[in-house]
């Protein structure tokens, strides 16, 4: 019998960015999608057996930076400045209280 694997969600993000771009969703449109995937994947996983979800990107890259895609510019958190975007301070809250460990992502304990 095959043991069924947890499951990571890595690589979840939005860029900040609003430039038309797919991926970018603003300020304001990053903080909900951001919200809005937490709250889904809390809903659903013991049933999706979702063990880890990771941010994409903790900091946006220095203006000017190669982009290796269209929202990696925005996708941080953090700004490259170390200043913080709307969403930060309700991550962090969010994260601890789900027993975060470290910065990188979000860890579901058993």
């Amino acid at each position: 019998m095959r043991r069924k694997k947890p499951i990571w969600l890595t690589e979840v993000g939005w860029g900040s960015a609003s430039n038309g771009q797919r991926l970018n969703a603003g300020l304001a449109g990053q903080a909900k999608l951001l919200r809005k995937s937490f709250s889904v994947t809390l809903k659903k996983r013991k049933t999706w057996k979702i063990n880890r979800v990771y941010w994409f990107d903790w900091r946006d890259p220095a203006a000017g930076a190669q982009a290796t895609c269209s929202f990696c510019p925005s996708a941080g958190l953090v700004r490259h400045d170390g200043s913080h975007k709307p969403w930060y301070k309700h991550f962090k809250r969010f994260a601890k209280k789900q027993g975060a460990l470290g910065l990188a992502g979000l860890y579901f304990l058993k």
